[in-house]
């Protein structure tokens, strides 16, 4: 329940912090990333989601921009060291070479849009090893990623509810709530 809250705190900090600055493409990767780790935090199987070193993986994926990528990877690892106190490992993989990935994974975030060609290979592999594929990128929830975000007057998480039931992510009923979702 404390993750919920504070995934919700998040949201509305989050939502008063979108102003001037970065391109808009830099800010929604951003406040992705920032959003990421409490998403992943509030999926209630989150503990059958660690590998067998008892470590929750989160993973940044790419397509080209691999200097970005460890740039968001290095960010990641400082502000996240643990989920629901299980210890916290980020690791870079290129999205074609996710399969030769071999450990359990809670969390895949994508650093930048895939092609048509690769997306569908990404979201396979986490539904089938039961991993949230988040994506800050507006159209990638309905090219069926889990999970992003959706920008109004405020930051909403929107979800894929085909992905997110076949993926086997379970969240809190008070998160459903807020959570704006999409229905192929």
């Amino acid at each position: 329940m404390k993750h919920l809250f504070q995934a919700l705190l998040l949201l509305l900090m989050l939502s008063t912090a979108w102003g001037a600055g970065a391109s808009d493409e830099n800010r929604l990767i951003t406040v992705g990333l920032n959003l990421f780790p409490n998403i992943v935090s509030i999926d209630e199987g989150i503990a059958e989601k660690r590998a067998n070193d008892g470590n929750v993986y989160l993973l940044i994926t790419y397509e080209h921009q691999l200097l970005q990528t460890e740039k968001l990877a290095k960010k990641l690892r400082s502000q996240v060291t643990s989920i629901k106190k299980f210890p916290v490992i980020v690791k870079v993989v290129k999205a074609s070479e996710l399969h030769s990935f071999s450990k359990r994974t809670a969390g895949i975030f994508l650093s930048e849009r895939l092609s048509d060609k690769l997306l569908p290979h990404v979201i396979h592999h986490a539904s089938e090893h039961g991993a949230l594929v988040f994506s800050p990128f507006s159209g990638d929830v309905e090219r069926g990623v889990t999970m992003g975000m959706q920008i109004t007057s405020k930051i909403w998480p929107y979800c894929n509810t085909k992905t997110l039931e076949l993926s086997d992510i379970h969240f809190h009923p008070s998160f459903l709530k807020i959570m704006r979702c999409y229905s192929e």
